[in-house]
């Protein structure tokens, strides 16, 4: 969910210095990113003005699509649209938050996820440096991650109803 994003981001007007001291403003737009910078006005990258709450949306907009485009990717496309909507939501926010090469390295959390493992995938998340990093974001990404029931396959559904289940 766009908003929740959104929300763990914050929203600032003028340049800030990020928690790793990179220059950064709108909703953790880093300015040193070429690929996030080129969507910013020349004279908000200088410090002239403060970038505006329509223009940070519409970057907003773009950079979470391609955060949700690199989610789907780090576990696959098929993995992608089996998981269910909390997960995917928490999985395009990493994605937003990290960006893909860092988002990689989080393999044993990938590999949880594509054998629908949740509570494997909770543990990695819990476990891992970034969850001491980034405070109540990791927190809720771990309890969704954690309450979140394995999809059953179809099959299984099937079987189970069978045997009155």
């Amino acid at each position: 969910m766009k908003e929740q994003t959104k929300d763990f981001e914050g929203f600032r007007s003028t340049i800030y210095d990020d928690t790793k001291g990179k220059k950064t403003i709108g909703y953790g737009f880093n300015l040193t990113d070429k690929a996030i910078s080129k969507y910013i006005p020349l004279d908000v990258r200088l410090g002239k003005r403060p970038i505006t709450q329509e223009e940070s949306d519409i970057i907003f907009d773009k950079l979470y699509a391609n955060a949700e485009k690199d989610a789907s990717k780090f576990v696959g496309v098929e993995t992608f649209a089996k998981l269910q909507p909390q997960v995917k939501d928490t999985l395009i926010d990493m994605s937003y938050n990290l960006g893909y090469n860092k988002l990689t390295g989080f393999q044993e959390f990938r590999k949880a996820l594509i054998n629908n493992d949740m509570q494997k995938a909770a543990y990695e998340l819990k476990n891992s440096k970034w969850y001491g990093q980034v405070g109540r974001r990791s927190e809720h990404h771990y309890e969704v991650i954690k309450n979140t029931k394995p999809v059953r396959p179809w099959k299984d559904l099937l079987n189970a109803k069978i045997k009155g289940e």
